[in-house]
């Protein structure tokens, strides 16, 4: 990190100077593999399914088949987390380290993510043990079906919905009103729920928060970037 040390303290100024704001932000450089193996989880200790193995295999077949890469990845929490890949030239991770300032900016001033659970890498770590008691109390072979289903109707969430009693209606929070479920396993529908609640919005709101990352950085680096850096990269 240290070789990116100074640029990212200077497109922090930058960022600031232009009225972004944003919670402090920690950058770490890492391979390609672990950021396919976070981004197909959503969180980095996030409890472990089937179903993150599955979408972990096929982004990191259709990165090695160059149907797309993820040049970076980065976590809407306090303090936010930042991932550059360290196959990425040095041109490369400058535009992702502006890129993530305009992504860190959305996330503390849109008016969406005001409801988004910042502290969900410390609570979904807690889910993990959680899940892991429940399958050493009431073995693997009960928690695993019980998390596939939910899993199922996860989708079911509106992160969007401004009526409280409007959104009960949703499948998922029918279930977790009524359904007739032992204590436990109506706990594991609320992480999963949660869990659902916090990638919904962020699945909600995708478009616009590339677009304003992309803007900010394209800002950002006018007063980066020279001609030659700006040729260097429309090659890469």
């Amino acid at each position: 990190m240290e070789a990116y040390r100074e640029v990212i303290e200077r497109i922090e100024a930058l960022a600031r100077e232009r009225g972004l704001s944003f919670d402090p932000v920690y950058f770490r450089v890492t391979d390609s593999d672990q950021i396919a193996e976070v981004a197909s989880m959503g969180l980095p200790n996030r409890f472990v399914h089937w179903y993150w193995g599955g979408a972990y295999k096929e982004l990191v077949t259709q990165q090695a088949k160059e149907v797309f890469s993820i040049l970076e990845l980065v976590l809407n929490t306090t303090p936010s987390h930042a991932f550059l890949r360290s196959t990425n030239s040095y041109l490369q991770n400058v535009l992702v380290i502006a890129h993530v300032f305009g992504h860190v900016d959305f996330f503390k001033n849109n008016h969406w993510y005001r409801k988004s659970d910042k502290n969900m890498l410390n609570h979904a770590e807690l889910h993990a043990r959680t899940i892991r008691k429940y399958e050493d109390l009431y073995g693997r072979d009960k928690v695993e079906p019980l998390l596939d289903a939910l899993l199922t109707v996860a989708s079911t969430v509106n992160a969007f919905e401004r009526s409280p009693a409007e959104r009960r209606k949703r499948l998922i929070y029918h279930l977790e009103d009524k359904a007739p479920m032992e204590e436990w396993e109506r706990h594991l529908l609320q992480i999963v729920r949660e869990e659902a609640e916090y990638f919904d919005l962020i699945q909600r709101t995708h478009v616009i928060n590339e677009g304003w990352a992309t803007f900010v950085e394209a800002e950002l680096l006018r007063d980066i970037l020279d001609t030659k850096s700006w040729a260097s990269l429309s090659v890469q």
